[in-house]
């Protein structure tokens, strides 16, 4: 094998006899050659591998260092031993499939034979690098790690001297230590391609008399010597070595790898092995590009060439810009789908050992680096000569610009601790901080203050993203030069003087609205998937601040005001004095001017006052009680919140009207004087105790808290409406009905407060700050402080100033801001929030586990793998909404083709299911009652529509559709749930009726439905379809778990429900891949694996002929307690506490 190679014999190196040496080429002819095509001279021997080519053979045993050849390979053993071979495995594991610049089986069988048959600095360079990847090898994790720093002056000193008689595994040796963050120095590139020209590696090989094997390896690393030099010219700003006139090598192709790493026996190796070869060629490509790019825009003579154009320097940089831009494109475009990032989710990746994913992620940060640096050079002769820029095409150009920006930082964002984990190219680490520094750049040249804030945040957005990668085992030293730069970059900024503002109407700092642009057109008008900020306004927040902090200034009395209420106070001593006839006179006068007072116009005011106040304080709590569930449904579930609030509101109001005189006695100050305090105390007591929600749980969490927070806010509110309405009277009525009207009054009216709130809040919520939990809090406390005014506002002040600066639950964008660093610790980015109809909605995104969900309150309406976006459907999480697409598999007599079906679908969580029938040509219409969700739902997953929303509530609309259009709906999909309980209104027999009558004779409905199947509560539900479609089959998403149940005690899981109106039996035809939409989860859960039995339903009542009424829904919620508390431990498992806490 190795007798006819040139680059790699044991004994001998080779010296290229260039064309203008002191070797004549036409008198290299005239010497004899022997069969070997080589002569021997004085000075060595010549090897001819062409008719052109000649290459002088010298002795290495006459260089420097030969002498220390087997010693040092014995050091650099010594180091590593005993874990030599495991740290080749690891090298060849993770870093030899993205490079494949040795040839595996020669290494590998040379240092089977011994350590001493490989070069010293390549054996030195795989243990050296390998070593990073040391804890994820089992048999190396938890050991201790050998001696880098000596390893690393072993693999410098060693190469040193094989520079003197270099081969190609000095090139090897090379590359390889150029890889480490320490390694990337530009003076080290400038010796190998000068080593590698000495070899012959600029040259085209394909003709040469040598082994074909050396020809591949020849040409591998002649372009892997090409992008190190192009790639290093970039980072480090230098000239290029490599110049296009001197560079003969042809492209790599298949034939350029060897075969027996194709022969490997473990199928994910040979994967691992293809998927590096393709991305090592695709890699070259995009390298000649950025030469292109270098050398169009970024040598001195361009340079020169461009600032002579001025004024028309932007015309002729964009008209040499576009047919690079153009290939750029085209390169893009051609990406085999194994090397999109979108190809893999860490949910089902095709991962490599260790769980890492292919080493892809540093190719797609080199295309937004080569992306950058054309737009970069557009951006600076923008600003070259502002004035003579056309406005039009200064809009043009940065707002490509920054669609670039944000596609680079949305991929930085998407990228998983799997990604980090796998192999980077040694660029990568400044690549990483070019995004940072062409936003700083977009940063100094905005035109106006408000585009320079936008970046300006985005940039804090990608320090957050960057810092989160920054740990050890994941991309610890890409990030962190990332970071350093960006701080750099970020401190020279604030240098600059202000900017004049470009709109007083218009907010330009809000993200542009469109989809995430993760790929090259740049017409795309792109947010990324990066954090928003700005979603909630503070305006609103800071005017309630200013109004409580202004009222408590100003309405601090100096001198006590005497008003009814001060009859609770202690009465004067009696004056001194005995009785005497003078003193019965004057006592008899005031009483005789009491009761003429009494029987006046005047009492009838003041009592009418009480009752007043009375009243508004009694409204302000049945608000409150409103509130104060709410504000828990974020961490504890709408039911767990509502469970024993009813109780909790009896038990203060209780207290409040029973003890109003001993809290008279006890307390030194009036009662209504604390309320103000206790009111706006709650917002920090909820935020401090939310902390504590997995300890408490569903059951004892909502009843500790409001215990603590909402009952002596109600006890004080109904001591204080007691001492209003105590020295009232009713004489009209009769006196057991005069004594007992305040007490019932006053509950009715309590109660129909808190009904009204009940009803007319939550469809509001989320209109404007106010009508936000923390906003209406905010609210009800300055209320309470109108009615209560006294020195004690003083003390708000804390409370207030911790909601307003450190509550991230507040609808505010510095509490937004704040709550997105904090669940970046978590790796949980939160991408939108809003309060809305159905509840707290919500986007997150798993940083570690790579999907993004769609929450709402606490639970979650659906989510998708994020590392599948980017096909014409993205994966979903959850496998019973791809069930429901089996509505299209029933069989019918007449088949039905898609582009003649009409779909009904009610309830929309984040599209999954009406975005595949759209998909598939399906008429589909959607009812969705918030439009939050329906919004979220487009900006965050895609979702597909070919018919405007109906944005109603369900049971009115179809009811009227129903009436309306019967019989319009081929299929109907019933997918709603929210809570752990089902929405009861939405399985009663009349509202099924009503989906009937709208399904065509040959229609099909599916109902999803979710719930514990221990509970007699499914039963019930399956019953009520049951007595409205004769024909029904069942199927869950997982099988059962016995052994969970056993000891849980519970069964909760997603099915799926499909029913005909006929009495034919029911069946599905196979899904074919036309079915699947390129899907895994659809190739997985469209075969409908695990039915259920109808007597699985109702075994356990067999006699039992309940259903649900629309008047009589009692015989499942009585269950909603017991289903709502195994709901909210599920969801506890999704997601992690703090999260949930947080909002």
């Amino acid at each position: 094998m190795f007798r006819r190679n040139l680059g790699l014999q044991t004994d001998r190196y080779s010296q290229y006899i260039g064309p203008t040496t002191d070797f004549e080429p036409s008198l290299i002819n005239l010497s004899a050659f022997d069969p070997h095509d080589e002569s021997l001279l004085s000075r060595g021997v010549l090897r001819k591998v062409s008719d052109n080519d000649t290459f002088l053979m010298l002795a290495d045993r006459d260089t420097p260092g030969f002498d220390r050849i087997v010693r040092d390979s014995d050091a650099i053993e010594a180091v590593v031993a005993p874990h030599g071979r495991s740290l080749i495995d690891l090298y060849f594991d993770v870093i030899h499939p993205p490079l494949p610049i040795i040839e595996k089986h020669v290494f590998i069988q040379k240092y089977d034979s011994s350590h001493r048959d490989l070069s010293p600095p390549i054996l030195a360079a795989v243990y050296i690098l390998a070593i990073n990847w040391w804890d994820q090898c089992e048999a190396l994790a938890g050991l201790p790690r050998p001696d880098v720093r000596e390893l690393e002056r072993l693999v410098r000193s060693t190469l040193q001297d094989d520079m003197n008689r270099p081969r190609l595994s000095t090139i090897q040796a090379g590359l390889l230590l150029s890889q480490r963050p320490e390694g990337d120095q530009w003076a080290p590139t400038a010796q190998l391609v000068a080593v590698g020209q000495e070899l012959g590696l600029h040259l085209d090989c394909s003709g040469w008399k040598i082994p074909s094997w050396e020809k591949g390896l020849r040409r591998r690393l002649a372009w892997a010597l090409y992008m190190q030099d192009k790639w290093g010219a970039l980072v480090h700003g230098r000239p290029s070595h490599i110049l296009a006139a001197n560079w003969a090598v042809r492209p790599v192709s298949a034939h350029d790898f060897s075969d027996a790493e194709t022969e490997e026996v473990d199928q994910d190796t040979r994967r691992d092995i293809q998927g590096g070869r393709l991305l090592f060629t695709v890699a070259i490509q995009l390298s000649e590009i950025l030469a292109e790019i270098l050398e169009t825009f970024y040598t001195l003579q361009s340079a020169r060439t461009i600032a002579d154009a001025v004024p028309q320097a932007t015309q002729l940089v964009l008209s040499m810009a576009k047919p690079v831009q153009l290939k750029l494109k085209e390169w893009y475009a051609g990406l085999p789908n194994a090397l999109r990032l979108d190809a893999y989710s860490t949910g089902s990746p095709p991962a490599t050992t260790q769980g890492r994913v292919p080493s892809i992620g540093h190719l797609h940060l080199a295309y937004y680096a080569t992306e950058i640096t054309l737009h970069r050079r557009i951006i600076r002769s923008l600003a070259s000569d502002p004035a003579s820029v056309d406005p039009y095409v200064q809009h043009i150009c940065r707002g490509a610009a920054k669609a670039r920006l944000i596609s680079a930082m949305d991929f930085v964002n998407r990228l998983t601790p799997a990604h980090l984990r796998s192999f980077w190219y040694f660029a990568s680490k400044t690549n990483f901080a070019l995004i940072g520094t062409f936003g700083s750049l977009l940063w100094a040249t905005s035109p106006g203050r408000e585009e320079a804030d936008w970046y300006r945040r985005r940039l804090a957005e990608y320090r957050w993203t960057l810092s989160v990668s920054s740990k050890p085992g994941e991309g610890r030293g890409l990030t962190e030069f990332a970071m350093t730069m960006l701080d750099i970059s970020t401190g020279l900024l604030k240098q600059l003087p202000e900017k004049p503002s470009m709109s007083q109407t218009i907010d330009l700092t809000a993200p542009p609205a469109g989809s995430s642009s993760f790929g090259p057109p740049l017409s795309l008008s792109a947010t990324g998937s990066g954090v928003c900020l700005n979603r909630f306004s503070i305006g609103a927040g800071s005017d309630v601040s200013a109004a409580i902090l202004c009222f408590s200034a100003s309405d601090m009395p100096s001198k006590r005001k005497t008003t009814a209420p001060d009859m609770a106070e202690k009465p004067s001593s009696t004056k001194a004095g005995g009785f005497t006839p003078e003193r019965f006179e004057a006592e008899l006068k005031d009483l005789a001017a009491k009761a003429k007072d009494d029987s006046s116009s005047k009492h009838v005011v003041e009592q009418m006052a009480q009752y007043a106040k009375a009243v508004s304080l009694l409204a302000l709590l049945g608000t409150y009680s409103a509130v104060s569930s709410l504000n828990l449904s974020p961490v504890y579930g709408s039911l767990p919140a509502s469970l024993w609030h009813p109780q909790l509101l009896m038990i203060g109001c209780f207290i409040g009207w029973a003890g109003n005189v001993a809290f008279r006695n006890i307390l030194p100050v009036k009662t209504a004087h604390l309320l103000p305090l206790v009111a706006l105390y709650i917002p920090t007591v909820q935020w401090f105790l939310f902390g504590y929600s997995n300890l408490l749980g569903p059951r004892w969490g909502p009843i500790i808290t409001e215990s603590l927070t909402f009952v002596p806010l109600s006890a004080l509110t109904v001591a204080a409406v007691a001492d209003l309405v105590e020295g009232t009277r009713l004489p009209l009525l009769p006196g057991f009905v005069a004594d007992a009207a305040p007490g019932l009054g006053s509950w009715a009216w309590l109660k129909f407060v808190e009904l009204l709130a009940g009803r007319h809040l939550p469809p509001n919520m989320g209109r404007f700050f106010l009508l936000t939990r923390i906003g209406l809090e905010l609210m009800l406390g300055a209320l309470y402080a109108v009615f209560a005014r006294s020195r004690l506002l003083l003390y708000v002040l804390p409370p207030l100033l911790h909601t307003l600066f450190l509550n991230t639950h507040l609808a505010s964008p510095a509490a937004t801001s704040s709550l997105v660093s904090s669940m970046l610790s978590d790796n949980w980015l939160l991408l939108d929030r809003r309060e809305s109809v159905t509840g707290y909605v919500s986007v997150l995104q798993s940083m570690e586990r790579g999907f993004r969900a769609m929450r709402c309150d606490h639970s979650f309406l659906g989510g998708d793998w994020i590392g599948e976006r980017g096909r014409s459907l993205s994966e979903p999480i959850y496998g019973v909404f791809v069930m429901l697409e089996a509505v299209r598999l029933v069989e019918r007599e007449s088949p039905l083709p898609d582009k003649e079906a009409r779909a009904l679908v009610v309830g929309l969580g984040v599209g999954t299911l009406p975005s595949a029938l759209v998909t598939h040509g399906i008429n589909t219409t959607v009812v969705e009652i918030d439009p939050v969700v329906h919004e979220f739902a487009v900006k965050y997953f895609d979702l597909k529509e070919n018919n405007a929303p109906v944005l109603e509530d369900a049971v009115g609309y179809t009811s009227a559709l129903a009436e309306a259009a019967p019989e319009s709906y081929d299929y109907v999909i019933h997918d709603v749930f929210t809570g752990g309980a089902e929405p009861v209104q939405l399985f009663t027999l009349e509202f099924i009726q009503g989906l009937h009558k709208l399904l065509k004779p040959d229609g099909i409905i599916a109902i999803n439905y979710a719930g514990d199947l221990t509970l007699p509560a499914p039963a019930v539900v399956f019953r009520t379809i049951k007595r409205v479609f004769p024909t029904c089959r069942v199927f869950r998403e997982v099988p059962p778990d016995e052994k969970a149940i056993e000891s849980e005690g519970a069964d909760f899981t997603n099915m799926v429900i499909f029913c005909t109106k006929s009495d034919a039996p029911l069946t599905f035809r196979k899904p074919t891949a036309a079915d699947h939409l390129e899907s895994l989860t659809r190739k997985q859960f469209l075969r409908l694996e695990h039915e259920m039995l109808e007597a699985e339903f109702l075994s356990r009542d067999e006699d039992d002929e309940t259903i649900l009424l629309k008047n009589d829904t009692s015989a499942v919620e009585k269950w909603h307690e017991q289903g709502a508390l195994g709901h909210w431990a599920v969801m506890r498992r999704m997601l992690p506490a703090s999260v949930w806490e947080q909002w």
